[in-house]
């Protein structure tokens, strides 16, 4: 189910529609009973209601660094979902809860921005998602390597978007000793997500507008579905 399927939800939107991603991802993500989820940067929670909606059985945790909390949860108030989502402030190197608490994690256009340290999923996500969990994350990147950065995206601070290739995740995700990716993929949303992102009129999609329309054969949004092998701690 789509929850704003009849409703405009532009207010919500921070990046490429959170909840068209929410939905393609959790199709590929074969995550079964999940009793506790974390949408781990969630923004303000559109991502979340949508997750709320397509697992039906499951409570959401919604935590984010920069969006307020009280905020997150007038709008999962509006949503009906006040038992179903709880909304936390939270850094992804400090996560409020227990090892081992999650059957599943979330990160849309999150994991990006802090996650391409070798160490840094094991040390700070892994132990948080019991074993055999799935962890489902979508990230901006490039559609291939570059030897030297196209001539179209020389203007932008690329190092600033942290956007990088598959083979460069690949490569992060391979150094884990907890998690194994099970799928990479491109997002079939990909286009309309940015689309409805940048006629969204909220702020930053003016830069972003003039990054797709220059650079935006270079980049897509790249899927990984991971599962937690192992355990270090």
């Amino acid at each position: 189910m789509n929850p704003f399927q009849d409703r405009p939800y532009d207010s919500y939107l921070m990046g490429p529609d959170a909840n068209l991603i929410a939905a393609e991802l959790a199709a590929h993500a074969e995550i079964g009973d999940a009793p506790r989820i974390l949408d781990l940067a969630c923004g303000k929670a559109l991502s979340s209601i949508r997750l709320a909606h397509l697992y039906p059985d499951s409570h959401i945790y919604a935590v984010d660094l920069f969006v307020s909390p009280r905020k997150n949860y007038n709008r999962i108030l509006i949503q009906g979902l006040r038992d179903r989502i709880t909304p936390l402030h939270g850094h992804a190197e400090d996560l409020p809860f227990a090892y081992f608490y999650f059957d599943a994690i979330f990160c849309i256009d999150g994991f990006q921005i802090f996650g391409r340290p070798e160490t840094f999923i094991d040390q700070y996500i892994a132990p948080f998602l019991k074993l055999d969990g799935i962890m489902a994350v979508m990230m901006p990147g490039f559609t291939k390597e570059f030897i030297s950065m196209p001539e179209a995206l020389q203007p932008f601070p690329i190092q600033d978007l942290d956007f990088y290739s598959k083979e460069e995740w690949m490569r992060v995700f391979a150094a884990s000793q907890c998690m194994e990716v099970e799928e990479f993929f491109l997002m079939d949303c990909h286009t309309k997500a940015w689309e409805n992102w940048l006629n969204s009129g909220q702020p930053g999609t003016e830069n972003d507008r003039k990054l797709y329309e220059q650079g935006g054969k270079y980049i897509d949004s790249l899927a990984f579905i991971l599962r937690k092998t192992a355990s270090l701690k």
